[in-house]
């Protein structure tokens, strides 16, 4: 159950996340305010070009409102930005003509020297990490060169398993207590009735 209610707690900001790192001018006009004001604040980490931020969402509907237009827009921006993630995986040209490819290649190199990293408050390892988890849950590459798309393969498999060990287990949990009850039930039927006959 907590590996589900985890799960479910990711994908939540996976379409947000995914849109942040593609669309520059919203999301980095944002963060570039907020990490400038909060770094002179707090006094950003040395060699971090940001300040960090908590992670998640406020709350709130996420997809409230959204057409069928909107959706099929949002789930074609999510393919092509995974088409673009492996691109950019392999990709080793300098000034690469695949839009947002530069991009990428940044999330990528910073993820790899970032101290602070998505659990400390890194909103670019946390982009990053989505777009790896979104990538992982839909590839089926079996020798996927895009970073953790195993081992978040393995990840999800190993939760699967769990949840279904468990429902497993709650399945024979209810057996054994629907045979218990029968045969207390059966106890208590025949003692009632060998304490009427006396």
């Amino acid at each position: 159950m907590r590996v589900r209610v985890r799960m479910a707690a990711e994908q939540t900001t996976v379409r947000e996340d995914v849109m942040a790192v593609l669309a520059p001018g919203r999301a980095a006009a944002g963060e570039a305010g907020a990490g400038a004001a909060a770094g002179a604040a707090a006094g950003a980490q040395v060699g971090h070009e940001h300040a960090p931020m908590r992670a998640g969402r406020p709350n709130g509907d996420r997809g409230a409102g959204m057409t069928d237009d909107d959706s099929r827009d949002r789930a074609a921006q999510i393919q092509r930005t995974m088409e673009l993630l492996v691109h950019a995986t392999s990709c080793q040209v300098l000034n690469c003509e695949w839009s947002n490819c530069t991009k990428v290649k940044h999330l990528f190199k910073h993820a790899m020297a970032c101290q602070l990293k998505a659990g400390g408050g890194c909103q670019l390892c946390r982009k990053m990490w989505t777009l790896l988890q979104v990538h992982s849950k839909g590839c089926e590459t079996a020798n996927c060169p895009v970073p953790r798309c195993r081992d978040l393969k393995d990840y999800y498999r190993r939760a699967q398993r769990e949840v279904a060990v468990h429902a497993e287990a709650r399945e024979r949990l209810t057996a054994m207590l629907a045979e218990a009850t029968e045969r207390w039930e059966e106890t208590y039927a025949l003692t009632s009735q060998i304490c009427l006959n006396h």
